[in-house]
């Protein structure tokens, strides 16, 4: 029987290493994660955009007009 389906949005995950290091105020450059990047998920091409909001319950960015809550992908690191 086929195993359950690949998770889409690993494509777009921050690896774990860079992740700490993001978060830990490690990294040589931050902006190569932060903010706007081209992405591809299930063959779709489009735009992920991640945020660094420490202390922040939640994260929203606006798309035409409209706020959209951001996912929390680990700590202080948000994407959508």
């Amino acid at each position: 029987p086929p195993g359950p389906p690949a998770d889409p949005m690993a494509a777009i995950r921050v690896d774990a290493g860079e992740r700490d290091r993001l978060l830990g105020g490690d990294h040589a450059q931050p902006h190569s994660i932060l903010g706007a990047h081209p992405a591809t998920v299930g063959g779709q091409d489009g735009v992920v955009v991640r945020a660094l909001q420490p202390d922040a319950i939640k994260a929203e960015l606006v798309l035409d007009g409209t706020a959209v809550e951001m996912r929390r992908e680990h700590g202080a690191l948000f994407s959508l």
